[in-house]
């Protein structure tokens, strides 16, 4: 795979990122009521990259994926992680959680929590991350898994 670059999202990106977020989203065959609930409750705006920690993924200069780590609590969650809906399975999530790993490492945040949609359990846990339970979503009351990455053990 082709080298990645990386850079932190800006005020500009935010249209870009919601769409390829509620795309990304939409793989795991949410209706159309869920999607825009995400979209109104849950994707990402300016005042959250402006907040934390956003990086976007670029491939030969188009945006392919994105992530964003809530900055503002004292336990770090990561909020976002999301790769393009039609490049997934190519390593592109792979790249990204590498330089999620390099960030973190880089800025001592050993420890995060977040949630993840049941499909997604397989990369993340891969990735070294462990299964915590489960948690509500705020988007519908479903339960959803919950992981932390620990990076001090």
């Amino acid at each position: 795979m082709e080298q990645m670059t990386f850079r932190r999202a800006c005020s500009n990106d935010v249209e870009r990122l919601r769409i390829l977020a509620r795309n990304s989203e939409a793989i795991w065959g949410f209706d159309e009521t869920f999607l825009q609930t995400f979209d109104e409750k849950y994707n990402v705006t300016k005042t959250y990259i402006s907040n934390n920690v956003v990086y976007v993924m670029l491939h030969k200069e188009e945006l392919v994926g994105f992530w964003g780590m809530n900055m503002q609590e004292e336990q770090r969650e990561l909020d976002f992680f999301y790769i393009d809906a039609g490049k997934l399975r190519r390593g592109y999530g792979k790249s990204m959680w590498k330089h999620l790993m390099e960030w973190c490492h880089a800025n001592d945040v050993l420890r995060f929590d977040f949630v993840t949609s049941q499909p997604a359990v397989a990369f993340y846990l891969a990735c070294g991350a462990r299964l915590t339970g489960t948690t509500k979503s705020s988007i519908d009351g479903r339960e959803i898994p919950a992981l932390c990455y620990d990076g001090s053990k």
